[in-house]
C-alpha cells in the first residue's frame, strides 16, 4: 500500500494525502478525517523514511594533536563514509564538524539548534575528560573509543582480539620472541592494544622484554624519525615486532632497510588497520583489517535508534577484524 493507491481510494491527490500523514494545513477537516479514515482502514504505516525525514546528526571529531582522525590514510573518513551512506537511505543528513580539544567547545557545537543526534569522534579524547559526555542534551554515540567505565553507547574496534590474532599468527609462523612497536601518543586504543599484547604474548608462550619495547610517533615520518634514533642509540631489534598501527609499522620498517636491515629475513614486522599502503609496501605489511564500512553502519543503525526512542542506549560494540597475511613475516614453519 503506497500513498498513491490512499489517494486512489479516497479519491484525492497524492500531495492531499501526503498533508494529513504530515498533520499539515490545507485540508478540510472533513475531508481530512474521511482521508484518515481510509489511512486506518487499509493499516498504512508511514515508513521510517519518512519518520526520520530532514533530521541531522552531528559528526563531532574531538582532535587533540590531529593524527589519530586527519593523518591515518583517511581511517576515519571511511567510516564516515559508510556511516553516510547508511543515513542517507533514512533521509537523515550527517553534517561533520571538528573540536579542538575544548570540553566547553565540544558542548556549544552539540547544542547547534536542529540537530537530532550526535556522533562523537573521541579516538584523541583523553579519559580525563569523558565524564563531560554526561551533559549531552540530545542522542549521542561515541565512535572509536569504547570508554571503558563509563555507560555511553559506543561503537569501536575489538582490539583485545585483534592483537591476539595477529600474535597468534606470528606464533604459528614459528616466531618465538616478539617486541613492540608502540604509539608514543596516548589513546584508549592504544591502551587496549597494549594490555592484549602483555597478556597474549605470555598466553601465547612468547618471549618479550621491556628494553624492546620502542615508543613511537604513530606517523610514518616520526616512527622513521623515532626509530632512527633508537637504532643510532644500539637499540637491538628482536625477531618479530608487532606495531600498535601501520603507520609506525612502515615508518619503522622503511628505516629498518635503511639500516641493513632484511623484512622479514631478519626482522619480521606485523600492522594494525590495513591501510591502502600497506598492501603496496616493499615486502607487503601484514597486519589486521579493521571493518570500517561495518563500523560506520553500526554507528548509524546505533544513532537511528536512539533517535527513534529519544533516549541512550547503553550498549557497546566491539568490531573484530580479519588477518592479512603478507610478506612482512617469516614463515619457518
Amino acid at each position: 500500500m503506497t500513498i498513491r493507491d490512499i489517494a486512489k481510494i479516497a479519491g484525492v491527490s497524492p500531495a492531499t494525502v501526503s498533508i494529513v500523514l504530515n498533520g499539515k494545513p490545507g485540508v478540510s477537516e472533513e475531508r481530512r478525517e474521511a482521508i484518515q479514515k481510509v489511512i486506518d482502514e487499509t493499516g498504512y504505516q508511514v515508513t521510517e523514511r519518512k519518520k526520520t525525514a530532514n533530521k541531522i546528526v552531528l559528526a563531532l571529531s574531538y582532535l587533540n594533536s590531529g593524527i589519530l582522525v586527519e593523518e591515518n590514510q583517511g581511517f576515519i573518513s571511511m567510516i564516515m563514509d559508510a556511516m553516510q551512506e547508511e543515513l542517507k537511505k533514512k533521509n537523515v543528513t550527517l553534517l561533520q564538524m571538528t573540536v579542538n580539544g575544548g570540553a566547553d567547545e565540544l558542548l556549544a557545537q552539540a547544542e547547534l539548534p536542529g540537530i537530532a543526534g550526535i556522533c562523537v569522534i573521541a579516538s584523541e579524547m583523553p579519559r580525563e575528560q569523558y565524564d563531560i559526555l554526561q551533559k549531552m542534551k540530545c542522542p549521542f554515540i561515541v565512535l572509536d573509543n569504547l570508554m571503558p567505565g563509563y555507560p555511553y553507547p559506543c561503537v569501536g574496534i575489538n582490539n583485545e582480539e585483534n592483537v591476539r590474532t595477529a600474535l597468534k599468527y606470528c606464533a604459528d609462523s614459528g616466531i618465538r620472541r616478539i617486541g613492540y612497536l608502540k604509539s608514543s601518543l596516548k589513546a584508549e586504543n592504544f591502551t587496549a592494544r597494549a594490555e592484549a599484547f602483555n597478556r597474549y604474548a605470555k598466553e601465547l608462550g612468547m618471549e618479550t622484554d621491556s628494553s624492546q619495547i620502542f615508543e613511537l610517533t604513530p606517523t610514518l615520518r616520526g616512527a622513521h624519525h623515532d626509530m632512527r634514533l633508537l637504532l643510532e642509540a644500539g637499540a637491538a631489534v628482536p625477531e618479530c615486532l608487532f606495531a600498535d598501527n601501520d603507520m609506525i609499522a612502515l615508518g619503522a620498517m622503511t628505516c629498518l632497510k635503511e639500516h641493513g636491515y632484511h623484512i622479514p629475513q631478519d626482522v619480521s614486522i606485523i600492522g594494525f588497520d590495513n591501510i591502502p599502503y600497506a598492501s603496496v609496501s616493499s615486502p607487503t605489511l601484514a597486519t589486521i583489517n579493521v571493518q570500517r564500512e561495518t563500523i560506520g553502519r553500526m554507528a548509524a543503525h546505533l544513532i537511528l535508534e536512539e533517535m527513534r526512542e529519544q533516549q541512550q542506549i547503553p550498549v557497546k560494540m566491539a568490531v573484530t577484524g580479519q588477518l592479512k597475511p603478507r610478506k612482512s613475516v617469516k614463515q619457518t614453519r
